[in-house]
């Protein structure tokens, strides 16, 4: 897992820790299981130990779960071609970490500053106050997760280097309203709350972060 904020869990978590263990060694002996079917000519090999024919009908009780696997990546790790892609790629992230929109609390200016500095931007205090923050992966690129208190409940700002909105773009969907606008190199979406005014806090963004390939 790539995520930055799971690695710092488990790092803090012995139990998460060990279940990510123990899943990197089962992908490894499902791995060293499915390349021993075969010799590297391509040919079935005829003698195997005993232990590998156990290996051998493992691989085949797992290969459906792989299969699954397989598919969700293929399905998830998309690259965003349209706006309408784009649009999605916002939503589903903020979906699958929408424990963040419950986080209390202050995030200190220096541990913002070092945030947006590992991406190439610079933010300074007219940000405001920020609950959450931290970098992630956007698709299949490292951005940055913040959640800021709105007026009527959180707001999320992502951050994505890389993938540019060629203008401002409108999302409604999923129980959440905002906009993608074009930043630096990449792009930013606000998003909230049926309601929220949303406006304040694009301004507050604008204001706070540059990016350095702006002027």
């Amino acid at each position: 897992c790539n995520d930055a904020s799971f690695r710092a869990h488990a790092r803090a978590c012995s139990e998460c820790a060990r279940a990510a263990e123990d899943a990197l060694r089962f992908e490894q002996r499902l791995r060293t299981a499915l390349s021993a079917e075969l010799s590297p000519s391509g040919e079935q090999v005829a003698q195997r130990s005993g232990s590998m024919r156990s290996a051998s009908r493992y691989a085949l009780l797992a290969l459906p779960l792989l299969i699954g696997v397989l598919w969700f990546g293929l399905q998830s790790d998309f690259r965003p071609d349209s706006a309408d892609d784009l649009a999605a790629l916002v939503i589903g992230h903020i979906q699958s970490e929408e424990g963040y929109l419950q986080a209390t609390g202050r995030i200190p200016e220096s541990s913002l500053r070092l945030l947006f500095r590992s991406l190439g931007a610079e933010v300074d205090a007219t940000l405001g106050p920020v609950s959450f923050a931290g970098r992630c992966v956007i698709g299949e690129r490292d951005g940055i997760h913040l959640v800021l208190p709105g007026e009527q409940g959180a707001v999320t700002a992502l951050f994505i280097p890389g993938l540019v909105a060629s203008e401002e773009q409108r999302i409604s969907e999923g129980g959440f309203v905002g906009s993608i606008i074009p930043a630096g190199s990449g792009s930013v979406a606000i998003v909230g709350q049926p309601g929220e005014p949303l406006e304040p806090v694009v301004r507050r963004l604008h204001s706070a972060v540059r990016w350095s390939s702006q002027d």
